[in-house]
């Protein structure tokens, strides 16, 4: 009696344990597949980006070149125009930079 309620204890096991290990085996399987997947979405995403940014990258470069050379140098541009004014402590020399 008691080694036919082994017998059986350990055929049950073994049933329990190959069906865990199918289990595990497809569970890993498909996590694989779905990493696969969002690895590849994440290389479409960022080959999307690239593409956006050299875009943009373009873009940028053309409005530099509209710019004009007027107003952007010499004595009244907006960049030196903390030399401009004839007030304040250094106004003498201003006075002069401009005569």
């Amino acid at each position: 009696m008691k080694e036919e309620q082994t017998k059986k204890k350990k055929k049950k096991k073994k049933k329990k344990k190959k069906k865990n290990n199918n289990n595990n085996n497809n569970n890993n399987n498909n996590n694989k597949k779905k990493k696969k997947k969002k690895r590849k979405k994440k290389k479409k995403k960022k080959k999307k980006k690239k593409k956006k940014k050299k875009k943009k990258k373009k873009k940028k470069k053309k409005k530099k070149k509209k710019k004009s050379a007027i107003g952007h140098t010499g004595l009244f541009s907006k960049k030196n125009s903390h030399q401009n004014s004839n007030t304040g402590l250094n106004s003498e020399v201003n006075s002069t930079k401009l005569n």
